[in-house]
């Protein structure tokens, strides 16, 4: 977390003279917009485009910012009905819950041996898994049924399936630590915030107030709640 966001606001501090520049062209469309926001998720060059494009124009960023960053909470009924639709074999069902679950990710709410234990057949225990190592869905559609195992005494978890086996994360806190893979859909919001820093407009340190009240050990909450003192604003704790 501490890379990237230290890398993000060494690249605004590198543009800041684009800041100081009054902005007189047109406000961009949607689309570009979009662009720009599912370019934030990528590596370089691209999310280093997306950053220059939302810091030179801080208003339009901090509105779409407003509509695409979330405080990382979801309730257990709410995960369970995302989970549910999760199996379906209806596309325009499972789909939008795989998506809202690659943000909301289902560890914020409930352990993974527990998750692992309520989902117990594909294709939803399939999918959740796929959301769990921030994979595409369809990836793991080779592997069949995949289970789940403990091993050093509680220092840590495997997926496995077949003969192959991977790292499964169950620490919140973990979960943008490269080491482990990352969640871009965290990577993306640790930019935004950076960025949402740089801007320090009432209306951008609003939204990070509100990202201060996500799961106390996800990233992007820990990284709000740090821009906020960068900024010397005080958070009153719930």
């Amino acid at each position: 977390m501490i890379r990237v966001c230290a890398a993000v606001f060494a690249l605004l501090v590198a543009i800041s003279p684009i800041r100081a520049q009054p902005t007189t062209a047109p406000a961009p469309a949607d689309e570009k917009l979009d662009a720009w926001w599912a370019d934030l998720a990528k590596n370089e060059p691209e999310s280093a485009k997306a950053l220059l494009n939302f810091s030179g124009r801080p208003d339009d960023a901090v509105a779409y910012f407003k509509g695409h960053l979330k405080p990382l909470k979801i309730s257990e009924d709410d995960l369970v009905k995302a989970l549910i639709d999760l199996n379906s074999d209806d596309a325009d069902v499972w789909r939008p819950a795989f998506e809202m679950l690659e943000y909301f990710d289902p560890r914020l709410t409930l352990d993974l041996e527990k998750l692992m234990a309520d989902m117990k057949d594909p294709p939803g225990r399939t999918r959740l898994v796929e959301i769990l190592c921030d994979y595409p869905p369809g990836t793991l559609n080779a592997r069949g049924n995949i289970g789940l195992r403990k091993f050093k005494k509680e220092e840590g978890f495997n997926f496995f399936a077949d003969n192959a086996s991977w790292w499964a994360e169950w620490r919140v806190a973990k979960l943008t630590d490269r080491d482990t893979g990352g969640k871009k859909q965290w990577v993306r919001a640790l930019r935004a915030i950076t960025l949402l820093q740089y801007i320090a407009s009432p209306d951008a340190i609003d939204l990070l107030k509100d990202m201060t009240t996500g799961h106390p050990d996800a990233s992007p909450t820990k990284a709000a709640l740090n821009s906020l003192s960068e900024l010397g604003v005080e958070v009153k704790s719930p």
